[in-house]
């Protein structure tokens, strides 16, 4: 009677057991990280933004002055996707440039599509745009 009682009370507790909510630890078992694409082309580090900022550089610049600028830019497109923090640091500099040749230049009659380059920049490496007034 007594091995019956001890069996029925290990069957018991093995039942409660398992009854658990917690889920059986699996040491063997690999961590799976589900990551989604970045969507689009407007997306940070897309190339309808891309586009949208080469096509404002030239309408912006000419000669030397764009070559720099692009000399400039470049870095920012080739570190977005794989190093985001990089390119918005390059980013930075960059648009310290585009002021820099604005004052060269004694200001530019192209405020409104400066600003609207500084938005397309910011927005190309995922930081929000400052929309300054153009005036």
């Amino acid at each position: 009677m007594t091995v019956q009682r001890l069996a029925a009370l290990t069957l018991f507790f093995a039942g409660l057991a398992a009854c658990s909510d917690q889920p059986a630890p699996s040491p063997t078992a690999p961590e799976v990280k589900v990551l989604f694409a970045a969507g689009g082309p407007n997306a940070a580090c897309g190339s309808a933004l891309g586009k949208t900022v080469a096509d404002q550089q030239t309408a912006l610049y000419a000669g030397a002055t764009l070559t720099e600028i692009q000399d400039a830019w470049r870095p920012v497109v080739q570190d977005c996707k794989n190093n985001l923090t990089t390119a918005q640091a390059e980013m930075l500099s960059y648009v310290q440039l585009t002021i820099s040749k604005a004052a060269i230049n004694g200001g530019s009659a192209n405020n409104a599509l400066t600003v609207a380059h500084w938005n397309s920049v910011f927005a190309y490496v995922d930081v929000a745009a400052p929309n300054l007034d153009s005036t």
